[in-house]
């Protein structure tokens, strides 16, 4: 049973309880984004709304692609110019000093720099 691979310490009763529990916790979050996203979809049409006597809604979800993507640094497309070239030295910096776990990245590493 993979519970008992998971939860080595637990009684095989604890660890499916919590693997059950767990599991309907992650369906009834499912079940209410799929709720949320037919409601949204669906007012987003104004008959839609009046036959439902749903006024107005008072955050509409944009169309998608009509909002630009906004990276975690707060701009759009990215990190701002003048954080890349810091950022690159970063990526490469580390690049070198990775471990090789195994036959087809040390083969990778000798194809990319062999």
């Amino acid at each position: 049973v993979e519970a008992d691979r998971l939860f080595k310490d637990l009684e095989p009763e604890v660890a499916e309880s919590i693997i059950v529990s767990v599991t309907e916790e992650m369906k009834a979050g499912y079940v209410k984004a799929c709720k949320r996203a037919i409601a949204d979809y669906i007012f987003k049409d104004a008959l839609s709304r009046e036959r439902a006597l749903v006024p107005f809604v008072t955050v509409p979800v944009p169309d998608w692609g009509s909002v630009p993507f906004e990276g975690i640094e707060g701009t759009v497309g990215g990190p701002p110019d003048e954080w890349r070239d810091g950022i690159e030295e970063s990526r490469n910096s580390v690049v070198r000093i990775l471990t090789v776990c195994n036959q087809s990245a040390l083969r990778l590493l000798y194809l990319w720099y062999g």
